[in-house]
């Protein structure tokens, strides 16, 4: 019903009747998807669909391929069922931003919305089963009927209707601290995925599991592991501050950290906890930071297997206390630029650096206006933060208007702050739907992405101290991966 001619200019569409695996193939172009990978931004323009009305059917062509974890596409083809959000039915639609299901939808099944742009998602009043997480950076408002029988929403964050599973929380939840409501017993996979305002989290006694990558891309102060509950591995491109282990462990899956940064790990067992083998043992990433051991430990752990990998080991006093100050954050808004830091009382070093400032001999010089951003936190009595950086720079909103008239200078531009950690470049600042390109200082490209809600993220493999260059438009930046 929709002409080839008009598909890739619809922003909104609303739809009734009866939806097929071609009807689904055919919206998922329209929202940026083809069977294999994403769509150029000129090919589609769908960001509002609203299918409350309608219903998924059996029939018609397949509408996606299956992909594995990398993007790597088999030969498995996907159609549509009955009343079911079948896998990858939404995964690769990043123009989508609001999404309004079926109410006659019973299932939404594993991977539904792999690799999604979702800002909002309003969910079937009939489901009854969910087996899929929405790792969305921009996932802010899920909504479902309060008739529902299997699912409610508090305080935006989606619950099984019992309060035993915790699914899915917003990304601009604005507390530091999530509290964990008593009696809910687990914590589903990428259940807090990108949630980065959120610092600590308040335990309820009735934890048991903690889900597959529950703290993906967070930055966590603090998180504590208790003996009782029961981790996969957390997350990938995160950083917590301080991991606290309670007494009681017996053997320890240190792989449950795999691929979190952490800079320091606090234990209050006074017998090392067996570490099973080198599949579970303690990542590159967390025995870079300082492993804080009860005291009169020390050399039970540094002979333990695993434990003794940590390069800095050090006793705790009798409170169990390392006093450090916490790894400060960087913000720019409106001209300023500020730091937060969660220990009360600190005061802030910073250096910043302009790499346009030198001496020239030519006839005409490229002004990047770039600056080098590093702050650490220092506190009497306690130990200095982990130190932060970040790269601020302007990119021209119109190159045209630049130029210097009577002395007055003339120019439209974006500040632009980007941050990296670990291979993840975090870019905030940006036009949407710009596409950014990171290459090696060789020429070789690294990563790109499209930005959305004035962010952009690219994953690459680069190591801690490479230097990349980002593109963004007609301009070129260069930072240092941390």
């Amino acid at each position: 019903m929709i002409a080839s001619s008009k598909k890739s200019q619809i922003t909104s569409l609303t739809l009734t009747g009866k939806l097929n695996g071609s009807d689904i193939s055919y919206i998922r172009e329209m929202a940026g998807a083809g069977y294999k990978g994403t769509l150029s931004s000129s090919k589609c323009a769908l960001e509002y669909l609203d299918i409350t009305n309608a219903s998924i059917v059996s029939g018609g062509s397949y509408y996606a391929f299956e992909h594995t974890d990398a993007f790597e596409y088999t030969d498995k083809k996907y159609y549509t069922e009955d009343n079911s959000i079948t896998p990858f039915m939404f995964d690769d639609c990043y123009k989508l931003k609001t999404l309004l299901l079926p109410n006659t939808v019973t299932k939404i099944d594993t991977n539904a919305f792999w690799d999604s742009s979702l800002v909002s998602i309003t969910l079937p009043s009939c489901l009854e089963t969910f087996s899929c997480i929405i790792p969305s950076f921009y996932l802010s408002e899920i909504k479902i009927s309060e008739s529902n029988k299997y699912f409610k929403v508090i305080d935006g964050t989606l619950y099984s209707i019992d309060m035993k599973t915790l699914y899915r929380c917003p990304v601009n939840y604005s507390n530091s601290t999530f509290n964990i409501p008593e009696g809910v017993e687990n914590i589903y996979a990428s259940a807090f995925y990108y949630c980065k305002n959120i610092k600590y989290f308040e335990y309820p006694t009735t934890l048991k599991s903690f889900g597959y990558q529950s703290l993906a891309w967070m930055n966590l102060e603090k998180f504590i592991l208790f003996p009782s509950v029961e981790y996969s591995r957390l997350g990938y491109y995160s950083s917590i501050n301080e991991v606290e282990i309670k007494d009681g462990f017996s053997s320890f899956d240190a792989s449950i950290l795999g691929g979190i940064s952490v800079s320091t790990v606090k234990i209050h067992s006074e017998v090392p906890p067996t570490i099973p083998d080198v599949w579970h043992s303690f990542g590159e990433k967390v025995l870079k930071g300082s492993l804080y051991v009860p005291k009169g430990t020390y050399s039970a752990y540094y002979i333990a297997y695993g434990w003794g990998d940590f390069s800095r080991i050090y006793e705790m006093d009798g409170g169990g206390s390392n006093n450090k100050c916490a790894k400060p954050s960087i913000s720019y808004l409106n001209g300023k630029l500020s730091f937060f830091c969660e220990t009360d009382g600190v005061s802030f070093n910073s250096t910043i650096t302009n790499s346009d400032i030198s001496s020239y001999k030519s006839n005409e010089i490229q002004l990047g206006v770039t600056y080098n951003i590093s702050v650490y936190a220092t506190k009497s009595g306690c130990e200095n933060s982990e130190v932060a950086t970040a790269t601020l720079c302007w990119i021209d909103v119109d190159p045209k208007m630049e130029g210097i008239e009577n002395s007055i200078t003339q120019v439209r531009a974006n500040a632009v702050l980007i941050q990296s950690m670990d291979g993840q470049i975090v870019l905030s600042g940006i036009d949407d739907d710009a596409r950014i390109y990171a290459y090696e200082v060789n020429g070789q490209q690294v990563g790109s992405a499209i930005s959305h809600n004035g962010q952009a993220n690219l994953t690459t493999n680069l190591k801690s101290g490479s230097i990349v260059i980002i593109k963004i438009g007609d301009r070129s930046v260069k930072a240092t991966i941390k």
